[in-house]
């Protein structure tokens, strides 16, 4: 997705609301292509529904396009759209229905759309303050018991800061060789 809206980009000296239409319509087509069997409340979706409401806005903005301003204006409203999109997945994919949890793709992309309009308009507030806040965060399960987590039948990669040439060490820690 990432991919497809950069290369109608390549050339741009800045981002203006008619480009990032385009960009996203290249996206879309990008993201439909590589899928053999698109499935809806998935990433494919709010790739389409952004891809939309960016060609709507245009069409019905009084925002002149090409300033900043217009730009600005976009991206709040394709966040709002995404927003819908990604809570109406919760109930388009099956596996998700009435768990009150949403398409991890989808949500991934929409903080991307979120962050870019933040870093273009206003300061970013932080995840508890948007709204895709709410699906960030994990409900406490009633059992805590710490015999009941399934352990990880292989080795079990963690951050090392101690090892130069890795970032990942396996657990347990083992020094790493110097030279």
């Amino acid at each position: 997705m990432l991919a497809g809206m950069a290369e109608p980009l390549t050339d741009a000296k800045r981002l203006s609301a008619p480009e990032l239409v385009a960009a996203l319509d290249h996206a879309r087509v990008r993201v439909t292509s590589a899928l053999n069997d698109p499935v809806e409340g998935t990433i494919w979706t709010l790739v389409r529904t952004v891809a939309e409401a960016s060609e709507e806005w245009v069409a019905r903005s009084t925002e002149e396009p090409d300033s900043h301003r217009g730009l600005v204006a976009l991206l709040e409203h394709l966040v709002e759209e995404g927003c819908r999109a990604v809570a109406a997945s919760g109930e388009q994919l099956e596996v998700l229905r009435g768990t009150g949890r949403v398409d991890a793709g989808a949500l991934g992309v929409l903080i991307v759309l979120d962050c870019l309009s933040h870093t273009c308009g206003k300061a970013y507030p932080g995840p508890p303050e948007r709204p895709t806040g709410r699906w960030l965060t994990t409900p406490e399960p009633a059992d805590r018991n710490p015999s009941a987590i399934p352990r990880a039948a292989g080795p079990i990669l963690t951050p090392s800061s101690s090892c130069a040439r890795s970032r990942w060490t396996r657990w347990p820690r083992r020094p790493c060789a110097t030279n």
